[in-house]
């Protein structure tokens, strides 16, 4: 059984989205997948378990339940962890029982490779643990990726020498040219396994009205028929109406229009339009006549309590998330992670 331990030079850089893509491309072999700290959680009912850990039970068809791949699911409870519990017995204990009969165990670690330090969970104390090989997801410019693998480097020390291997993941078209040219020849010199460059890609990062209105807690107020509706642009309704219609933007197809519940010259102007969806903010609803015309053109509108400004911050926050039974996201995350220098990592 070999460990490969996926981690980040930052949060949000697509851990998860690069082991879901090792899956899909995995072959004839048989993989298993391991997340101690459980970052992204979920609860329901009485059961706690990692949402990205629920993913992959069921990408792989694990007969373990999604709480059984996770040691731990808070760090506030992880910093005051019962006495005499050893969270590396318990790590070891899980690699073996998680590796049997695998070929490969994906060991994701959460949000980057420091995190988890203080009690021993960060990628450095699990390499003292198990010898594995290091896939390290990185984003951003070319010096940043630069500066952030050779942090990585240095704080995983000589027990990693030999054994990193870098994505660089959601490089912007801008950046591709000088990330080949100057970042990866650097990285490559440094005995760092560069497997490839995936660029941003919107296939991927698309999200559906539902998850926005999941992730704001929002009310559906209108338009319940169009909430799978997918946007891949935001646009933020803060200035008057005559002057938002004339930018390109508010043309385009498939937006999320962010703006007052106040605003209703504005929220018609959307629903006039092919928007994806409607959040109004400020806990003010248009006339009923005026969720009647989303209803029938099938434009969720969402409704929200914050401002206008905070929630714009809030979508843009947002991360898009992959499901298992998302067909299309998939299928676009297999083709691009098949595109990566797999046999290096896999050997």
């Amino acid at each position: 059984m070999k460990p490969i331990i996926i981690t980040s030079t930052r949060t949000h850089a697509g851990k998860t989205t690069i082991g879901a893509g090792l899956v899909l491309n995995a072959g004839d072999r048989k993989l298993g997948y391991f997340k101690p700290f459980g970052d992204t959680v979920v609860q329901e009912e009485d059961k706690v378990y990692d949402s990205d850990a629920q993913l992959f039970k069921q990408l792989l068809d694990l007969d373990k339940d999604a709480h059984d791949l996770s040691m731990l699911f808070d760090y506030p409870g992880m910093l005051h962890e019962i006495k005499g519990r050893s969270l590396a017995d318990e790590f070891e204990e899980n690699v073996r029982a998680l590796g049997v009969s695998v070929d490969v165990l994906l060991i994701e670690t959460a949000r980057n490779f420091t995190y988890g330090a203080y009690k021993g969970i960060d990628v450095n104390s699990f390499l003292g643990m198990i010898n594995a090989d290091i896939l390290l997801v990185a984003d951003g410019s070319a010096s940043l990726i630069v500066d952030k693998c050779l942090a990585a480097t240095k704080y995983l020390g000589q027990k990693a020498e030999g054994h990193i291997h870098v994505v660089i993941n959601k490089a912007k078209p801008e950046d591709i040219g000088e990330i080949k040219s100057q970042a990866i020849p650097i990285l490559e010199k440094l005995g760092i396994s560069v497997l490839g460059v995936l660029p941003m890609d919107n296939r991927i990062q698309r999200q559906s009205m539902e998850h926005i209105a999941d992730k704001l807690n929002a009310k559906v107020v209108a338009g319940c028929g169009g909430i799978d509706n997918i946007f891949d642009r935001i646009l933020v309704g803060a200035m008057t109406a005559e002057t938002t219609i004339k930018l390109p933007l508010f043309h385009q197809p498939h937006k999320l229009l962010i703006t007052g519940g106040d605003r209703s010259d504005m929220i018609l102007a959307g629903l006039e339009t092919d928007s994806a969806g409607l959040v109004l903010t400020g806990n003010i609803l248009p006339h009923k006549r005026i969720l009647a015309v989303a209803d029938d053109v099938g434009i969720p509108v969402l409704s929200v309590p914050t401002d206008t400004y905070d929630t714009a911050n809030e979508v843009e926050a947002i991360q898009a998330e992959l499901e298992a039974d998302d067909k299309e996201k998939l299928a676009a995350v297999k083709e691009l992670v098949g595109g990566l220098d797999l046999g290096r990592l896999f050997g």
